[in-house]
């Protein structure tokens, strides 16, 4: 049971990876890093389902250059950059359970002063 609970986590951990690594694109600020989770039963863990799906959705723009990465170890699904409005489209498609916005999760700590805290 740990070590499923870790692998979740180390699964939503790279996402922050990726959104770390993405910056806003130059033709659309309003894109931003989702993340997907989606019915196994229906997508079968398959990254090719994830562009036919994202295909649907995208106009201007290359399902692959969308996909981030595909999830398929401990959860189904993908991480996606996408607009809002593409979100809530997809938001209503079959199979998906859950379209979430990344959020990137950063920690403010003080340095240890150890001389002075152990005199």
């Amino acid at each position: 049971m740990f070590s499923r609970m870790l692998l979740v986590f180390i699964a939503f951990s790279m996402s922050a990876v990726c959104s770390s690594t993405l910056g806003p694109s130059p033709d659309n600020s309003l894109e931003r890093l989702y993340l997907v989770n989606v019915d196994p039963a229906l997508y079968h863990y398959d990254c090719k389902k994830y562009e036919q799906l994202l295909g649907k959705l995208l106009h201007e723009r290359s399902p692959k250059d969308a996909l981030i990465y595909c999830y398929n170890q401990v959860v189904s699904g993908f991480a996606a950059v996408l607009t809002e409005e593409e979100a809530e489209k997809l938001k209503g498609e079959k199979g998906i359970f859950r379209v979430t916005k990344d959020v990137k999760y950063t920690f403010d700590v003080a340095p240890y002063d150890y001389e002075s805290n152990n005199n």
